[in-house]
């Protein structure tokens, strides 16, 4: 089970997931769904509307004003798809509405950014505010998300001399 999510848009959430998908079932040969919770539906319509590789693609935007019921809805969704497919990628933007504990239903938590400072901003306030989901510490949960935050849309020569290169996270 995999979260591709930001606070941020157009950091690359959906072409990750999309590409992630496509890795999984083609070369992998592993039954693959993409639950698409963001409100613009990318990675779902992408996937609809290309070649039929035999990824499933659905549609579940967040509804903020439902809160919490938006979470158990979500929850539900995940524990479905896992029962019947081998590999669930989830495609998210992060809002204030969005509940933390919905990350702790994962595996691993790619958080895509670029290495503009709006990027590195919105990507790193996010880490801090969500910290405590991938500390084993402060959790008596069976498992914790292995978070990876990866560089999105640069070029390596971008790595080396760029802030992104040089960012400490809390986790």
């Amino acid at each position: 089970k995999i979260i591709v999510v930001n606070q941020k848009g157009g950091v690359g959430k959906s072409t990750i997931s999309v590409n992630l998908a496509a890795w999984f079932r083609v070369i992998q040969d592993r039954s693959t769904i993409v639950l698409d919770y963001d409100p613009h539906g990318s990675s779902s319509t992408w996937l609809t509307d290309a070649k039929e590789i035999g990824v499933i693609a659905q549609h579940h935007p967040i509804d903020e004003a439902g809160g919490r019921r938006w979470l158990l809805t979500a929850r539900t969704l995940l524990r479905r798809a896992t029962e019947v497919h081998d590999v669930v990628i989830a495609d998210l933007t992060w809002t204030a509405h969005t509940d933390p504990e919905f990350l702790l239903g994962f595996d691993l938590v790619l958080v895509p950014s670029g290495v503009s400072e709006i990027e590195l901003a919105a990507t790193t306030g996010f880490v801090e505010r969500n910290g405590w989901v991938f500390d084993q510490k402060n959790r008596q949960l069976n498992a914790v998300p292995t978070l990876v935050i990866c560089p999105s849309r640069i070029k390596s020569e971008q790595m080396l001399d760029h802030a992104f290169g040089q960012a400490r996270f809390n986790v």
